[in-house]
């Protein structure tokens, strides 16, 4: 039983600092991945919100077939689909919203980080969607092969086929905005 699977037992059993633990643990990885479908920092910041205002008011079974993790970000990709099937994908996918972390260094080495970033989330913008899915979840939020095949519900070999080919997609695409890779 995993960390996390503790701290939910917990939470139910009456423990509410339990719960604030777990939305330490998990909810700025959940909220990036969320981004990743809903590509509005706001809205994926409520949508983070929203699937953690469901444990506390359903306050759903964990059945424990997968790990808690797995089964928070099934909870968090259902509610993003959602929110884009409400939204009817109107919504706007302008680089500018992109919210860039600063490494603290000189302003010239920050811009070339930003640019880099920039580069990188235009890059994954524009190859198909289960290739982002798929890097978004195993490089942003950190997730096993495993848990992605979970998510997606299908088996690990297409996973590591999915991620394969989307690595070299995404390869494809940043050469063609001219990214120099460092050695």
């Amino acid at each position: 039983m995993d960390y996390c699977t503790e701290l939910y037992k917990r939470y139910l059993a009456g423990d509410d600092s339990a719960l604030g633990k777990i939305v330490e643990e998990h909810n700025t990885k959940m909220t990036m991945f969320i981004y990743s479908y809903v590509k509005n920092s706001q809205d994926a910041e409520d949508i983070a919100a929203e699937t953690f205002l469901s444990l506390i008011i359903k306050k759903p079974h964990f059945k424990e077939d997968s790990s808690f993790k797995t089964w928070l970000y099934q909870i968090a990709r259902n509610k993003a689909l959602d929110y884009l099937r409400s939204q009817k994908r109107h919504q706007s996918e302008d680089i500018s919203e992109h919210d860039y972390l600063s490494n603290g260094e000189t302003p010239e080495n920050e811009f070339m980080l930003n640019e880099r970033e920039a580069m990188l989330h235009r890059a994954m913008e524009k190859i198909p969607g289960d290739y982002r899915e798929v890097l978004q979840m195993m490089y942003f939020s950190g997730m096993t092969t495993e848990q992605i095949a979970t998510v997606l519900k299908t088996n690990n070999k297409k996973v590591i086929n999915l991620t394969y080919r989307a690595k070299q997609s995404l390869k494809k695409q940043l050469e063609k905005e001219g990214f120099i890779y460092e050695e």
